[in-house]
């Protein structure tokens, strides 16, 4: 029987109305999971990540669709003076030399040009699943599979000597096809909850509202019977008549 990671089936199941989820691009010590995952809808790339750190007995998904510093990635150096690229950055934070590639140009029609582009030069060596844009603008991060290995890569763009093209791995990433972590058949399926739009979390449930206070001392007075004003005036006239007569006797 094959190995299935809890992890992955249950974030299959909880956006299987919306997207398809590709495969685990990097599960990090801390226990965040970052999947890649595509729209059913426009078959755009959106990254799915989960924090499976988090106490109690659900997890949250937040769906990412730029790269930046919150994403994790694999350590790259930059070409020109070898110091380590930051997280998804635009600019060598050294030399500043621009590492996200050739841009594209403004309406669709240049995104358009630029991945048939990239599908041109990919073709025979990777399978082009989309691409995503950096938070810091620039060129677009392009997802593929390389044929030959079977590992999901991050490719730019660049402009080679004259009109045309070429591509540069910027990141090699994991196995795709294969499960993140060895789980047994019977492991337990973690509950996974899509966030929100617009970043708010899943309602929680309200909490009930605290009790009244109880006055005791109110309480207690008014469960005492009072005592009609006539009734006391009445019982005062009969002492003092009752006290006359023993006099007279007297």
């Amino acid at each position: 029987m094959a190995v299935v990671d809890p992890f992955l089936a249950a974030t299959r199941a909880a956006v299987a109305g919306e997207y398809e989820v590709l495969g685990e691009l990097d599960h990090s010590e801390e226990g965040v999971r970052l999947y890649l995952a595509r729209t059913r809808d426009s078959d755009s790339l959106i990254l799915l990540k989960l924090d499976t750190a988090e106490a109690g007995e659900e997890f949250t998904l937040d769906v990412i669709t730029a790269l930046d510093a919150s994403v994790p990635d694999i350590e790259a150096a930059c070409p020109a003076c070898q110091s380590v690229l930051r997280r998804w950055a635009r600019f060598c934070h050294r030399c500043g030399l621009d590492v996200s590639g050739v841009g594209p140009l403004e309406g669709s029609s240049g995104r358009d040009e630029l991945l048939a582009a990239v599908q041109e030069a990919a073709a025979g060596e990777y399978q082009i699943l989309g691409e995503m844009p950096r938070a810091e603008g620039g060129g677009m991060v392009y997802f593929a599979r390389d044929l030959a290995t079977d590992k999901v890569v991050a490719l730019r763009l660049q402009q080679a000597a004259g009109d045309e093209y070429e591509l540069g791995v910027t990141r090699v990433l994991k196995n795709i096809s294969q499960p993140a972590a060895a789980g047994g058949a019977d492991a337990a399926t973690p509950t996974v909850v899509l966030r929100q739009a617009g970043g708010a979390p899943p309602a929680s449930r309200p909490r009930p509202a605290p009790p009244a206070a109880v006055q005791v001392g109110v309480a207690e007075s008014a469960a005492r019977p009072s005592i009609p004003p006539a009734v006391v005036v009445s019982g005062i006239v009969l002492v003092v008549v009752v006290l006359v007569v023993l006099l007279l006797a007297w």
